[in-house]
């Protein structure tokens, strides 16, 4: 909460990278409270929100349900904080982390989302829930470098857990965690589930539906809670989270082209699962409406309907103009055709995709490759009659009469 602006453009912020003493170098992308406190401003700039003004606020917030700080040792500064706070969903629009135009995070200044009717249909959507719904809300900030991490956050929620009272333990409980960064892995860890897009800073929501199933992990302890944690690093580095529906005999492999892709370890039969596109459900007009992070990584399954399968054995299969593989029903990839072993497992998205999705540069390789890919109106129309006589093609697609845009 400390900025500053120009008198002449007072609507423009101006980063402390712009102000600090010459010399000076922010160590992890922590700048020191006291050293922005101390900041003597130059000639024409003003500060938005002063020292006492932020502590206002900051103990303003803390009387409104639960406060967990995090202290130095040696002065008593505030370091870090886990802020939680019982409010309706229209309430929750109205905070500085929702509407307010500007918000800062490490070296960059964010817009953040603006339109009240989008964030309600985005709510609703996701968590089922309407303006007058009331959620618990979480707030984590480990500001200095020492705080950062799961033993500030274990400790602070295990504090805050033990004083959840009863009409609160019931409500639905959302927190906002970064993109990526143990943040992140902790709140995925002991919530239900993740959504990006409802923020517009690129920051993820992570929910759960009610706070009670989140107490319940850090009651358990904090070894459980590490375990939830290790585990899902676990998946991330080895680049795939497990699903049912995994046919045991694929593997991860780089590729010369194409980054990493799926491939056989023995030879599979036609009409074999390979996996299964498993996730929230965004719903956008277009494809490029889609959050940053899920435009090459989610599957079409209705006309405005995407399934995002973040680090899915799905979402690692790549794109071939010459497949061996298909979509059934919506999000199943199934062999068409006998795949040996060590060949990679491919599928055209063509076979699911028809909204503003491109693929400018295919990199298949396929003897009739199309160089460039789009949806399913694109598909040329023997490939077309191919995938219909084999079943390889999504059924919101079979379904749908306006199969073109």
């Amino acid at each position: 909460n400390q900025f500053a602006a120009r008198y002449s453009a007072p609507s423009v912020p101006v980063s402390f990278e712009e102000l600090a003493p010459r010399g000076y170098v922010a160590k992890n992308d922590y700048h020191s409270l006291e050293m922005l406190d101390a900041q003597r401003l130059p000639k024409g700039v003003f500060r938005w929100m002063d020292p006492n003004e932020f502590m206002a606020r900051f103990h303003a917030k803390s009387r409104q349900v639960y406060i967990v700080t995090g202290s130095d040792a040696e002065n008593g500064a505030i370091k870090a904080f886990i802020i939680c706070r019982v409010l309706t969903v229209r309430e929750l629009f109205m905070t500085e982390e929702f509407r307010n135009p500007v918000c800062f995070s490490g070296r960059e200044f964010f817009r953040s989302l603006r339109s009240e009717t989008l964030f309600y249909d985005r709510m609703r959507h996701h968590f089922q829930l309407s303006p007058d719904d009331a959620v618990f809300y979480t707030v984590g900030m480990g500001v200095h470098p020492s705080f950062r991490g799961n033993h500030f956050l274990i400790e602070g929620m295990n504090a805050i857990s033990d004083q959840v009272r009863p009409e609160h333990a019931t409500l639905p409980i959302l927190a906002e965690v970064a993109a990526s960064g143990s943040g992140r892995i902790h709140g995925e860890a002991v919530h239900q589930k993740l959504v990006h897009g409802i923020l517009d800073n690129g920051h993820a929501l992570v929910y759960a539906d009610t706070v009670q199933a989140v107490i319940d992990h850090y009651r358990a302890g904090p070894a459980h809670v590490a375990s939830l944690v290790k585990h899902l690093v676990r998946c991330n580095r080895r680049g795939i989270r497990p699903h049912n529906l995994d046919h045991q005999d694929v593997e991860l492999r780089d590729t010369l082209e194409k980054g990493r892709g799926v491939f056989a370890k023995r030879a599979i039969k036609p009409g074999e699962i390979i996996a299964e596109f498993v996730g929230e459900t965004y719903i956008a007009d277009l494809e490029s409406e889609l959050p940053e992070v899920m435009k090459d990584r989610s599957i079409q399954i209705g006309p405005k309907q995407y399934v995002f399968a973040e680090n899915r054995l799905a979402e690692k299969i790549n794109h071939s103009c010459e497949p061996n593989c298909g979509i059934r029903e919506k999000t199943k990839i199934v062999a068409i055709k006998p795949i040996s072993k060590d060949d990679e497992i491919c599928w055209d998205y063509r076979m699911s995709e028809n909204s503003d999705w491109s693929l400018d540069e295919c990199r298949c390789g396929a003897n009739r490759c199309t160089r460039r890919v789009g949806g399913y109106h694109s598909l040329p129309e023997d490939f077309r009659q191919e995938y219909l006589q084999k079943g390889a093609i999504s059924s919101w697609l079979l379904d749908n009469s306006e199969t073109s845009i």
